[in-house]
C-alpha cells in the first residue's frame, strides 16, 4: 500500500541520516590516529571504539538493503508451521554470550508445544534485534525477559501468539 511505501522510505531516511555520526567518528578517530603520539592504551581504546562504529555502520547498512529488498518487492517470506522455542532459541542463542559477559541473566518463558505460521529465519532475526538492544542498554547485572503468550486458545492451538520482551534498562520515550 501507499502507506507502506511511506513507511519504508521514512525509515530508509533515518538509516541514512544515522550513517552519518559513525562515518565522522571513524575519521575523527582516524585522525586522531594519524596524527599524534599515544600510548598503547589510548590507541587501543580509540580502535574498539573504531570497531563498534564500524559494527553499527555494518547494521545500519544491512537494514538499508532489507529495506530496499521490501520496497522492491524481493523480500521473501517463507511462512511455514514450526516451533517457537526453536525460533526463540536461534535469536537468544546470538546474543546469549554478549549477555553473559555483562552478567544479565535471560529468561524465556515458552511452552515447547507452542507453534505458530511463521518464517522462522526472518522472525528470529526480529527477535534477535529486540533482544540484542536489551542486552546494549540493560545495565550490568540486569536481566530481559522474553515472553511468548498465547491467546484464545481453540483446539490446543492458539489462534494468536503475542510476543514479550522486557528488560530493566533504562527504557526509551514512547
Amino acid at each position: 500500500s501507499q502507506r507502506d511505501k511511506q513507511t519504508i522510505q521514512e525509515l530508509v531516511s533515518d538509516i541514512s541520516h544515522q550513517v552519518k555520526t559513525p562515518i565522522a567518528n571513524i575519521q575523527m578517530f582516524t585522525g586522531i590516529l594519524k596524527q599524534h603520539q599515544l600510548t598503547e592504551e589510548k590507541r587501543a581504546e580509540f580502535l574498539e571504539t573504531m570497531a563498534s562504529q564500524i559494527n553499527k555502520l555494518d547494521f545500519l547498512m544491512q537494514s538499508l538493503i532489507r529495506m530496499s529488498r521490501l520496497e522492491t518487492g524481493t523480500f521473501v517470506l517463507n511462512i511455514e508451521k514450526a516451533r517457537l522455542t526453536d525460533t526463540i532459541a536461534r535469536a537468544v542463542s546470538v546474543v546469549w554470550a554478549k549477555a553473559e559477559c555483562r552478567n544479565i541473566e535471560i529468561s524465556v518463558e515458552c511452552e515447547d508445544h507452542v507453534t505458530a505460521q511463521h518464517d522462522p529465519k526472518w522472525t528470529a532475526e526480529a527477535l534477535f534485534n529486540l533482544l540484542d538492544n536489551a542486552v546494549k542498554y540493560t545495565p550490568e547485572g540486569g536481566q530481559i525477559w522474553f515472553r511468548i503468550i498465547g491467546l484464545k486458545q481453540r483446539s490446543n492451538q492458539y489462534e494468536h501468539i503475542r510476543i514479550e520482551v522486557e528488560d530493566t534498562g533504562y527504557g526509551m520515550t514512547p
